[in-house]
């Protein structure tokens, strides 16, 4: 009876040992399926209570106390043994009730438990690999998902928004200024292409590969980068902004067509046309409000210089009655030398006060310039975005080269490379370099591209260039431009 419940406290002993370790292994599967479905599970607390506790502390101890126990007793500590070498006393019906009566007997019952508590810890990490692999998985659907309804918005954008340019449906926004206006504003926003979208899908499937590969594989245990999720939720963002760059805006030209339809008749022309005429007009109009405002500044400057001039011949009125008022002191003075020295005198007096009026001449002269430059450059900025913004490049003859420098382009580069010469050939060198190079890593803004001909953008090229030789020393100032 002894060696039967010294049996069952053993087993008793093994099974808290067993119930501890895989109670661990469930706690670690938890702690890491919380941190795959985010940052908010990740932070929860696992497993904190008494039970936990007890399980991590006493019952492991308490389990091997016992489990030793039961093996101390077995070989050494039998009660009423003859001797070192006396069989020990087999437990009626021992052998048939699964309780080892043998030493060899007990050596096969602890290696087979021990072998079932490895194999049993082994299927829990199983478990919780394919769990992980599962959530990677899934993940990766929702972000494939994602891509495909890019994909569905890229094509809807060229069919509904793009085609809009020349079918019926563009007629009726052709017929209302307001509408093709909103329309051009809406069509001209930035937003990532297919390049793009592409570009997500060859990452994710490079992260995807080998966690899809060893989920496909039942004996497979490999556990997911903790960052994987991260990086996934990451794609998936990515993937719905790009979506929703087209599908957002779409939905806007779809309202806007709906309400034009409903405004009016469709118009005779198409929406490419209407297009083209209201840009030319805008053109036409910056181009008159530019002239009038060079006209204001080309009479105020005038009317300054004006006022400049009568001062200095007024200024050198009075130097002259100085001067003659000197010469005549001088000659009654007493001796000649004395009256050359007044001369010279009235003379210096007289350069001094011309210098210093042609110092304000000049400066009245600057200021006017920089009065007129603040009128007109509001106006002129966006045609000057691929000069002015900061960039790695300059211009060369008819091409811009890279440097190491970072800023705006060099006034004396854009001299040197004959683009300031007011001729035909400098403004065709100036258009190809600035708008055909693709070394030009600036943004172009208003800058006439390469779809227009020479003969639509001339008019622009010579206000951009003529505004650039007046007042490209104010926009080195103003640190527009670099020297």
């Amino acid at each position: 009876m002894a060696d039967f419940l010294s049996w069952l406290v053993g087993i008793a002993g093994l099974f808290l040992l067993v119930w501890a370790i895989v109670g661990s292994v469930a706690a670690g599967m938890e702690r890491a399926r919380a941190r795959l479905e985010g940052p908010e599970r990740a932070d929860e607390p696992v497993d904190r209570g008494p039970a936990s506790a007890l399980r991590k502390s006493v019952l492991p101890l308490i389990g091997l106390i016992l489990f030793g126990g039961c093996v101390i007793y077995q070989f050494f500590g039998r009660p009423g043994e003859e001797g070192a070498g006396a069989d020990p006393p087999a437990v009626a019906g021992g052998g048939e009730q699964g309780v080892p009566g043998e030493p060899e007997e007990l050596d096969r019952f602890l290696e087979q438990s021990e072998l079932e508590t490895v194999a049993s810890i082994k299927r829990a990490e199983l478990a919780s690999a394919k769990a992980k692999q599962q959530q990677v998985a899934t993940l990766g659907a929702r972000v494939r998902e994602a891509l495909a309804e890019w994909d569905q918005e890229f094509d809807r954008w060229e069919a509904e928004v793009i085609g809009l340019l020349g079918d019926d449906s563009g007629r009726a926004l052709a017929g209302q200024p307001s509408y093709v206006r909103r329309y051009r504003a809406i069509a001209a926003q930035e937003r990532p292409g297919r390049e793009e979208a592409e570009g997500l899908r060859s990452a994710l499937e490079t992260l995807l590969e080998p966690v899809e590969d060893a989920l496909a594989s039942p004996a497979d245990a490999l556990i997911p980068d903790e960052a994987l999720a991260g990086q996934l939720e990451g794609l998936l963002k990515q993937a719905r902004e790009g979506r929703d760059a087209y599908r957002t805006p779409r939905i806007q030209v779809q309202t806007l067509t709906t309400h034009a339809k409903a405004a009016g008749e469709p118009a005779a022309k198409t929406l490419r046309e209407a297009i083209a005429e209201q840009e030319a007009e805008e053109a036409i109009a910056a181009t008159t409000l530019i002239e009038a405002e060079e006209e204001k500044a080309r009479r105020e400057r005038e009317a300054a210089l004006a006022a400049a001039r009568r001062e200095q011949l007024e200024s050198e009125g009075r130097a002259e009655v100085e001067r003659i008022k000197a010469e005549t002191e001088a000659k009654r003075m007493v001796g000649e030398q004395e009256a050359r020295r007044i001369a010279e005198e009235a003379e210096s007096v007289r350069r001094r006060q011309e210098q210093e009026m042609e110092a304000r001449l000049a400066e009245a002269r600057r200021e006017q310039l920089r009065k007129a430059f603040e009128q007109q450059w509001p106006g002129m900025q966006p045609y000057l975005t691929a000069f002015t913004t900061p960039g790695y490049t300059q211009p060369r003859r008819d091409k811009f080269v890279r440097t190491t420098d970072y800023g705006p382009v060099s006034l004396g580069k854009l001299r040197g490379a004959g683009l300031l010469e007011r001729s035909v050939e400098s403004l065709r060198r100036l258009h190809f370099a600035t708008a055909a190079n693709q070394m030009n890593d600036r943004e172009r803004g208003g800058f006439p591209t390469m779809e227009n001909t020479f003969a639509e953008a001339q008019a622009d090229l010579q206000r951009i260039q003529e505004f650039l030789v007046t007042y490209g020393e104010i926009m080195v100032e103003e640190g527009l431009l670099t020297p």
